[in-house]
This record gives C-alpha cells, sequence and structure tokens, in this order.
C-alpha cells in the first residue's frame, strides 16, 4: 500500500503515521473506544460514527484502495 504524506491532527492529536492503522488507533482512542470495537461489525452508533470517520479519513490521507480500507475494518467495501 502507498501511503499520502499527509498530515492531520484528529481530535488534538497529530497523526504522524498516514497509514489505516494509524488512524484507526487515533479516531478509536479519541472517542474512547479500542481498536478492536471499532473494527466489530457493530451497528451501534456510537461505534459506527467513528468507524465512518476513520475510512474517511483513511480514504483522504492514504492511497489505500477502497477494499483495503474495507479488509481493515468490518464494513462491507460497498458503503463507503
Amino acid at each position: 500500500m502507498r501511503v499520502s504524506s499527509v498530515r492531520m491532527n484528529v481530535g488534538g492529536k497529530q497523526v504522524r503515521e498516514s497509514t489505516i492503522e494509524a488512524i484507526q488507533l487515533a479516531v478509536a482512542e479519541l472517542f474512547g473506544l479500542s481498536v478492536e470495537e471499532l473494527r466489530q461489525r457493530s451497528t451501534r452508533q456510537v461505534v459506527t460514527v467513528p468507524r465512518q470517520i476513520a475510512k474517511y479519513l483513511a480514504m483522504q490521507m492514504t492511497d489505500a484502495s477502497l477494499p483495503e480500507i474495507g479488509d481493515a475494518s468490518a464494513a462491507s467495501t460497498t458503503l463507503l
């Protein structure tokens, strides 16, 4: 996977690495979740909103394809 050099603050925390995993970790910490909770197939809004934010940031901050982003999360890539 190729990664762009974009850096962004997520909830006041600088995401130094623009990888899907680093983005998921920053978003999970911001919302008080674990990365495992973020990756589960839960439909609870407390999990789905942070998951969608993490996917959006991954699309913006990395050169990862939609299938790669979908594989790193629990949701189907067709919903991205």
